[in-house]
């Protein structure tokens, strides 16, 4: 672990929730079938984090990019609700993503795999982006995969 940066932490939850709702106009406009699937990733489509919702996790891994050149940025993430959310840095000024985890399939790397880091774990889901992590160390990944596991199954909404 590098010297001066803060490990992977682990925090309780309050019970706190949060509601969303859609609505609709009056009227009605002929549509057509849109066949587009919404990433939430990147920084224009990201979702922003609501500062009522307890932290499950928060700490430093490693995101794998997705230009598929294999590169790894090193990134502030954080777990609130069911949505994990990154950041440049531990400051969390600006999201530079987020990840809406229900239904996500949350594994981790066999200890061969071809991804050039050490505790890599991936969050999979059909039709959406699939997003490749790494943690420092295997305590950090254990407590990542156990609270991303459990955001991704939506046990309760505020656990």
């Amino acid at each position: 672990m590098e010297q001066g940066r803060p490990r992977s932490s682990l925090s309780l939850a309050s019970s706190a929730s949060t509601t969303s709702s859609v609505s609709s106009p009056g009227t009605k406009k002929p549509t057509r079938a849109v066949h587009k699937v919404h990433a939430f990733g990147k920084r224009s489509n990201a979702l922003r984090r609501d500062p009522n919702l307890p932290v499950h996790i928060r700490g430093w891994l490693h995101k794998q990019d997705s230009s598929g050149l294999r590169l790894w940025k090193r990134r502030w993430f954080v777990l609130s609700g069911h949505c994990l959310f990154y950041y440049k840095d531990s400051r969390e000024e600006s999201v530079l993503g987020s990840v809406l985890l229900p239904s996500y399939s949350v594994r981790p790397d066999g200890p061969g795999a071809p991804r050039g880091r050490r505790f890599t774990f991936t969050a999979e889901h059909p039709g959406m982006r699939t997003y490749v992590l790494a943690a420092d160390t295997l305590e950090d990944l254990r407590g990542w995969l156990r609270a991303l596991g459990r955001a991704s199954r939506a046990e309760g909404e505020d656990w």
